[in-house]
């Protein structure tokens, strides 16, 4: 229990006679960073909403850094950090200067203020009114404020909204550094491409509830995987091999790794040149869309 740093058992929510959340369960350890994915409305934002105890659940446990949210809720949220939403800050003031108000609250110290600015990328800009900032800056220092408690808990709630790709490759990086140094992260997108090369856990939400949860590695199933093979001409690849799908100068077909000496052999018998085989690891969207059907949209 001591590397645990949040654990949910069976939370629940209703708004009215509409059951939002439906026995939610899971844990976050000290270095992980677990990712929450599903569509619009599935709970995402809820579900944090409520470890955060800005909404009541109806029931369930929250434990955070071994305090029970309910008995002792200062003490489980004095190491949290998150952001929920849209970050607020006074617009006319200077990023520092937003900081720096937080700051005291935590009594951190100017040295350890300017290392977070260092950490979020926003050294250039963070004498400059917030009303000039770009959405994207506006992000990173609503991480920076984030950051201020040092906390061992890190919520985040669609941080990459309005962030270019040098922002995010940023935050990746941020978030690696968080990671070694033990914070555990909760992070909710629904752009899978940025979950998928951040998180080493993905919890799939749908109606409430976590209908899958996968590892970081879930891209290589055990077993039978697609393999794509490059090769001179597929003139005839139909006649050699079943089950396949054929594309210009490539083809694609399910077996065991044991499988590809074999099949290479029946190319070279076949005077078909090879030029690369390798597999097509699925993608986190590929894994969605299986777990939750092709309805889903960004």
């Amino acid at each position: 229990m001591n590397n645990l740093i949040l654990h949910c058992e069976n939370l629940t929510k209703s708004f009215g006679k509409k059951k939002i959340i439906d026995n939610i369960s899971f844990d976050i350890s000290a270095g992980e960073i677990v990712g929450f994915v599903g569509m619009n409305g599935s709970g995402k934002t809820t579900i944090i909403k409520l470890i955060l105890n800005l909404q009541h659940k109806d029931s369930g446990k929250i434990i955070i850094n071994n305090f029970d949210n309910d008995i002792n809720y200062v003490a489980a949220i004095k190491e949290v950090g998150a952001i929920v939403e849209t970050p607020a800050f006074y617009e006319n003031l200077s990023g520092r200067k937003n900081l720096k108000l937080k700051s005291k609250i935590y009594n951190i110290s100017d040295k350890d203020v300017n290392e977070i600015i260092d950490l979020v990328g926003l050294s250039k800009e963070i004498d400059e009114k917030v009303s000039k900032y770009s959405l994207g800056m506006k992000q990173r220092l609503g991480i920076a404020l984030s950051l201020l408690n040092n906390p061992k808990l890190l919520v985040l709630d669609e941080p990459t909204n309005g962030l270019d790709i040098e922002g995010f490759n940023m935050l990746r990086e941020v978030l690696k550094k968080l990671q070694n140094k033990k914070v555990g992260i909760l992070i909710s997108s629904h752009i899978l491409s940025e979950l998928d090369s951040i998180c080493n856990k993905i919890c799939i939400i749908k109606d409430g509830k976590i209908i899958e949860t996968l590892e970081k590695d879930y891209k290589s199933d055990v077993g039978n995987i697609k393999y794509i093979f490059e090769v001179s001409n597929t003139d005839n690849i139909n006649l050699l091999f079943d089950n396949i799908i054929i594309s210009k100068n490539k083809f694609e077909v399910i077996c065991n790794k044991e499988f590809i000496p074999i099949i290479i052999q029946s190319l070279v018998k076949s005077n078909i040149d090879i030029y690369s085989v390798y597999p097509k690891l699925k993608t986190l969207e590929d894994k969605f869309l299986e777990t939750i059907g092709s309805d889903y949209a960004n």
